[in-house]
């Protein structure tokens, strides 16, 4: 049995990986779908101060109990969270699985590293209370204002992640904003040809790319694959 932390993507939270964790469990595995702090369907952002270390440490709490052998798959923003926890922790960490993922150097932000256009947007969409962001306009009705400190603070990393024996990439090629993953890893990346703009088609993606490339048993240091996913949005 292998243990999955599921991070997702800014505003949304654990629900947005129902589909995966039922597909998991069924195959005999754990899975723990992170809803991040700030992120609960009660939860009110001038409760606490919550900024990307809380979430970092919030998954770490999460991984604590979980022993060695974890797989940590993160979308979007959740990247920037399993990244950080892979740091501090990489002799416990089988695998990273990067779902079109911001994947930031040490002293980067998801603000620094996003497009113009969402920088626009994190700006234009800032609460009246000034600690988040509100959800794009087409996405499901559970997402949440995103704190927006999350967005805002550099990466801390030494680059221990990178000894992490098994990375996986995805990238979606037709996704707001445009295709964002580093020329470092072009060649290591499963490309998605369809758009992500809702969990239906991101979850989908996932389910593709796990029949077709996933192997526990992998050993080179990135994933290589090509496939091309429909996605009815």
């Amino acid at each position: 049995m292998t243990t999955y932390i599921l991070v997702p993507g800014a505003w949304h939270g654990g629900w947005w990986w129902q589909p995966v964790v039922q597909q998991l469990e069924a195959a005999g595995h754990r899975a723990i779908p992170m809803t991040l702090a700030g992120l609960g369907e009660q939860e009110v952002l001038t409760e606490r101060a919550i900024n990307l270390d809380t979430h970092v440490h919030q998954v770490l709490a999460a991984a604590e109990p979980e022993g060695e052998g974890l797989v940590l798959v993160g979308h979007s923003y959740g990247g920037s969270v399993i990244n950080q926890v892979a740091d501090l922790i990489p002799q416990r960490v089988a695998a990273l699985v990067h779902l079109d993922s911001d994947l930031l150097e040490d002293g980067e932000s998801c603000y620094s590293f996003t497009t113009e256009e969402n920088r626009a947007y994190f700006l234009d969409a800032v609460t009246s209370d000034g600690l988040g962001v509100a959800p794009l306009p087409f996405f499901d009705q559970r997402a949440r204002p995103h704190p927006l400190a999350t967005l805002l603070q550099k990466a801390h990393l030494a680059g221990r992640w990178k000894s992490v024996p098994v990375r996986h990439f995805v990238a979606a090629l037709e996704t707001p904003g445009g295709f964002r993953l580093r020329r470092a890893c072009a060649g290591c990346v499963t490309i998605l040809r369809g758009a992500t703009r809702n969990g239906r088609c991101g979850t989908t993606s996932w389910r593709k790319v796990r029949s077709e490339s996933w192997s526990s048993s992998a050993t080179s240091e990135n994933s290589i694959h090509a496939v091309t996913i429909p996605c009815n949005t």
